[in-house]
């Protein structure tokens, strides 16, 4: 069975390619989404530094570095003095039809709400400790704005290895008993969440493994997320940005086929920068 699919994808290879033949895609504008929020927190927290100035409230996009301590294991010192540093937007996303999992495999996910939510009221360069509690289970935060799922990452490779996810983050297992973090408040910005989709199309028979009536025709939204945010100088404008991504669903026949090889070849970064600039960041 496999040998005869294989058979035919050349066949139909050497008539009409065994790629897409045919692409298309429609890109929608920006449209800002979601809401500030300052809902309370169900983490406990305790402040150990106090802070001054400008306080965190519903909006804002907060650069925090987190130290997390976990009983039993000793503490691990990166060599990146970046490593340690996330970014929390002070918000919620609209409500997802199919949950949160859908919506984070669509758009991403701005991390645990509870560890965003423990930032409100607090003020520039406190310090404070949270202790996430069972019910937490893990607790998430990006460190370029967004998080995506592991299989979504297009991994920068230098031709031998991989060397880093694109949109890293740092998960905390509030499982494990006594685990505390330790947070610092780095800088404030007003920030806004945005979100884009396109719809990509293809047309071409790609056989399978046991195929034999293959569409011809697939079809599936891409979508992106950004958060742009104004900070006080000399940080100035930054933005935070996600995508494109695709959520196939339960995968089937009618999927999209090599997406971001189609993506690429429809939208080179050449000449559509904007929608690959993954993050600008102030050093």
């Amino acid at each position: 069975m496999a040998f005869r699919g294989l058979s035919l994808c050349l066949l139909v290879g050497a008539l009409a390619g065994c790629n897409n033949a045919y692409e298309q895609i429609s890109v929608g504008r920006w449209k800002q989404v979601g809401a500030g929020t300052d809902l309370a927190t169900a983490v406990a927290a305790g402040t150990t530094q106090p802070g001054s100035g400008r306080t965190v409230g519903a909006g804002d996009l907060v650069r925090v570095r987190l130290h997390v301590t976990v009983p039993g294991k000793p503490a691990i010192e990166s060599p990146d003095p970046q490593a340690d540093i996330v970014w929390l937007w002070i918000g919620s996303e609209p409500p997802a039809a199919g949950g949160e999992g859908s919506q984070r495999a669509e758009f991403g996910s701005l991390g645990s709400q509870d560890l965003r939510n423990a930032l409100v009221g607090r003020k520039l360069h406190e310090k404070f400790t949270l202790t996430p509690g069972p019910h937490d289970a893990t607790v998430w935060a990006p460190s370029r704005g967004f998080m995506v799922f592991m299989s979504q990452q297009p991994l920068l490779t230098d031709g031998t290895a991989t060397v880093s996810p694109v949109w890293p983050a740092i998960d905390i297992d509030g499982r494990v008993a006594d685990t505390h973090v330790e947070m610092e408040i780095l800088q404030i910005c007003e920030a806004k969440l945005f979100r884009r989709t396109a719809y990509l199309q293809q047309w071409g028979v790609v056989f399978g493994w046991g195929d034999f009536k293959p569409p011809s025709v697939r079809a599936g939204t891409l979508g992106w997320s950004k958060l742009e945010a104004r900070c006080p100088p000399p940080a100035g404008e930054l933005t935070l940005q996600v995508g494109p991504l695709y959520s196939g669903g339960k995968r089937n026949v009618d999927s999209l086929y090599e997406w971001r090889d189609s993506y690429r070849r429809l939208r080179p970064p050449g000449f559509f920068h904007e929608e690959w600039e993954a993050v600008s960041l102030p050093d």
